[in-house]
This record gives structure tokens, C-alpha cells and sequence, in this order.
């Protein structure tokens, strides 16, 4: 059984990996509803470090690309965990194309709140010129979330860039 809280040690990643086996087996088997069942299981974890290996290890499947219309309804699901395994997907899937995890972000941000600070850090440490952009956008947001979420991860870029730190902070 897997810790409700913490981090992942090699019981729990072996754990984690025999049940997402079954799942593969089902989904390649054409049992598609019994798939997303088990998957949507595994994902209601309170633990964020199974939500975050199970995102990373679905897009090691070899045709990862079978799986959106899975995530996509996941990332819309009314459980937050399953949510956020999407939404950890969807971050290892896109991490070379920033600009789509961020148009994921822009629609369910507040309904994922913790994975996406983590997320919207990490596009900051790897794409500071297209986080000033789009956060700075996020700054004219009506929602006080969505403004506070776009400072998330702004440290990163302070030493490199300290006038676009002054000007953000005091928009």
C-alpha cells in the first residue's frame, strides 16, 4: 500500500510501476473505460510525488500520444489528484513546448493549485523569455490567483535580470 504522504522509496516506485503495467495491458487490449478506471485509481493518491512519477511515467509509454483524450478528460475530472496526474503529463509531454503546458495552466490553474505553482517554477528556471511574456500577461488577470501564481518561480530569473524583477513586482 502506498504512503498517503512523502516521498517515493523502491517499494512504492515498484508498486507504482506493476499497476501502471496493468493498466497498459488494458489499454492495449482495447479495454479503454477499464484503463482509464484504473488509471483514475492509481491517481487519487494524496501523495504529490505519486501523482508526479505517474505523469512522468505515462509519457514513457510508447505512443503517448494515445493517451490525451484520457488526460484531457482527467484534467477536467472533480478529484484533485487525478487532475493533477494530468496536468504532470501534460508538463513531461510539452516540456520543450512551454507555450502548451501554459495554455493547460491558463485554464485550470486554480483547480490544481499545487502542481501548477510547481510547474510555472520550473518554466521559469527553462524559459525566462517566454515566462516574462505570458506572466506578464497573467499580471492584467481580474483573478488574484492567476496574478499570484505568475510570481511563482520569478526568483529564478532575479540575478539575470533585476530591472524586469522591479518592473513586475511593482505591476
Amino acid at each position: 500500500m502506498l504512503k498517503q504522504i512523502g516521498r517515493l522509496d523502491a517499494d512504492a516506485i515498484y508498486e507504482i510501476e506493476n499497476e501502471l503495467k496493468e493498466f497498459f495491458e488494458l489499454f492495449e487490449n482495447g479495454k479503454k473505460l477499464p484503463a482509464e478506471k484504473k488509471l483514475n485509481e492509481m491517481a487519487k493518491t494524496p501523495n504529490y510525488f505519486v501523482r508526479e512519477y505517474l505523469g512522468k511515467l505515462l509519457v514513457d509509454y510508447k505512443d503517448s500520444d494515445k493517451l490525451l483524450p484520457i488526460i484531457n478528460k482527467m484534467i477536467k475530472h472533480r478529484v484533485y489528484g487525478i487532475r493533477a496526474t494530468a496536468l504532470f503529463f501534460i508538463a513531461n509531454k510539452f516540456h520543450k513546448e512551454p507555450s502548451k503546458i501554459l495554455d493547460v495552466l491558463d485554464e485550470s490553474y486554480d483547480a490544481i493549485p499545487w502542481e501548477a505553482e510547481s510547474i510555472v517554477n520550473e518554466l521559469w528556471k527553462n524559459y525566462p523569455v517566454i515566462m516574462k511574456e505570458r506572466m506578464s500577461s497573467w499580471l492584467e488577470s481580474d483573478d488574484e490567483k492567476k496574478r499570484a501564481l505568475a510570481f511563482h518561480g520569478i526568483e529564478n530569473i532575479s540575478k539575470n535580470d533585476p530591472l524586469f524583477i522591479m518592473d513586475f513586482v511593482a505591476r
